[in-house]
């Protein structure tokens, strides 16, 4: 229910894939015009999150809850067009590592695992030491400061229209709580992606 929920516009995807060519139309250029210009509307950047509970817990301890983020499905879609030209960024410029493996198409845990095997056999084979650290950092994208990726993404490359865009994407972002049929008022996110 939650994936086809509609964010703080009220607008959900069923109403968009009614759509005729006209309206679709529309709406790329829309989309082209917040590309080109590097601004994104503010209702774009809102969400509404729902906490959900998780299996097994406390209903009175606040962090039983998951918070499911509904936004925009205009902003949704935008996303994956902008997320295509971030592939072929990254693919062409040879930015990431060749053993990068998170959030790559074609690319994954198992690509990682699999590397991580063929390495220990090798490593065992040769009687070698090896060493392997393991990392996971509880509640990463919560605590990304958006200037500092900014930052970082024009320090490795990431430039024009591309980093314009994704700077008026994250920056200046809201969230509403909705709660029993409630909202609460607005607020800013202060941290996260």
């Amino acid at each position: 229910i939650l994936s086809s929920s509609p964010g703080p516009d009220g607008v959900s995807a069923p109403v968009i894939q009614s759509w005729d060519s006209v309206g679709l139309i529309g709406l790329l250029e829309v989309f082209n015009r917040s590309w080109i210009d590097g601004e994104v509307p503010i209702v774009w950047r809102s969400a509404i999150l729902i906490p959900l509970l998780k299996p097994g817990r406390r209903r009175t301890d606040v962090t039983s809850y998951r918070p499911i983020a509904l936004t925009s499905v205009f902003a949704k879609t935008l996303e994956r067009l902008v997320l295509q030209r971030l592939y072929s960024l990254l693919d062409f410029s040879q930015l990431l590592h060749p053993h990068h493996y998170g959030f790559l198409r074609n690319r994954g845990s198992i690509d990682a695992l699999l590397l991580l095997h063929r390495t220990i056999v090798v490593a065992k084979k040769r009687r070698w030491f090896i060493y392997v650290t393991s990392l996971d950092i509880k509640g990463a994208y919560d605590a990304v400061n958006v200037r500092l990726l900014i930052q970082r993404l024009a320090r490795v490359g990431i430039r024009g229209r591309v980093l314009r865009w994704l700077a008026a994407f994250f920056q200046q972002r809201t969230f509403q709580v909705k709660w029993r049929g409630c909202l609460s008022t607005t607020c800013p996110v202060i941290l996260g992606v």
